[in-house]
């Protein structure tokens, strides 16, 4: 596969910036601006309600972001026969959090607490998203915003962009025997999930099935290996109806994937 397309912007992109390290003429401009906005996003850290073995900052979760969308594609191309674009999802994943270069990494629970939290929060990332555009440029801007459209390469990266903090939870939980992450069990909910129901709206996606029932198999597995690893510390911080409750909604989900989405 060759990267290095005439039409590309990112070849514009390189042919530009090697000609200012020619003429030596780096010092002040997008350039310069791009690597400052790298360095901060490692600096931002992601937010987590408890201490963690394994910390992230959000360039790091980018890089995952990255390698993940970049295997569940590779496998529907090859399998499903899809015709995703690899290259434009490297790039949409490697810079879909650039936004956050300020700080700004929250939890969505906070953000969409209510109405007017989310107003509060959408107005704050909008800004500071217009502010890097002017930092960076037009051409790698768009891909920082390119992950809220509905075309198929943005939804890769989107499903797993939202699936790996579940990833992280039983990695915390089956790896490093981080059981106090077993307190996320009720915030592995569903409602976050069935936003992904739209890929029945997003044309250039074949085999629509295969994306959906991934994610409830995924969420029943998950939810439920964190329930089942170590009861002692799920007594600990659920009432027994709790965790009964639990399994009634992993049951459910295997007798009926689809009631997922209801």
């Amino acid at each position: 596969m060759d990267f290095l397309v005439d039409d590309d912007i990112f070849f514009k992109e390189k042919t530009d910036l090697i000609n200012l390290i020619i003429n030596d003429n780096i010092e002040d401009n997008q350039y310069r601006n791009l690597i400052n906005v790298a360095l901060n996003l490692r600096d931002v850290y992601r937010f987590s309600l408890i201490n963690s073995r394994v910390n992230e900052n959000v360039l790091f979760h980018q890089y995952t972001v990255a390698v993940t969308s970049l295997c569940l594609a590779t496998y529907c191309n090859q399998k499903l026969k899809e015709q995703f674009n690899i290259y434009k999802i490297l790039k949409v994943a490697l810079f879909h959090d650039f936004g956050e270069y300020k700080g700004t990494e929250i939890t969505s629970h906070i953000k969409k607490y209510n109405n007017d939290t989310k107003k509060i929060f959408a107005e704050i990332e909008e800004n500071y998203e217009k502010e890097l555009q002017g930092k960076i440029g037009d051409n790698i801007y768009k891909y920082i915003t390119a992950m809220k459209k509905d075309e198929p390469e943005s939804y890769v990266c989107d499903f797993m962009d939202k699936m790996l903090p579940y990833i992280k939870t039983w990695i915390e939980i089956k790896y490093y025997n981080n059981y106090n992450y077993i307190r996320l069990t009720p915030l592995l909910y569903r409602q976050k999930l069935k936003k992904f129901s739209r890929i029945n709206n997003i044309e250039g996606i074949k085999d629509k099935p295969f994306f959906l029932n991934l994610l409830v198999q995924y969420y029943i597995y998950l939810k439920q290996d964190s329930i089942d690893c170590n009861m002692n510390f799920l007594s600990k911080y659920f009432l027994e109806n709790e965790i009964i409750e639990f399994r009634k909604e992993i049951e459910a989900l295997k007798n009926n994937p689809e009631s997922f989405f209801d």
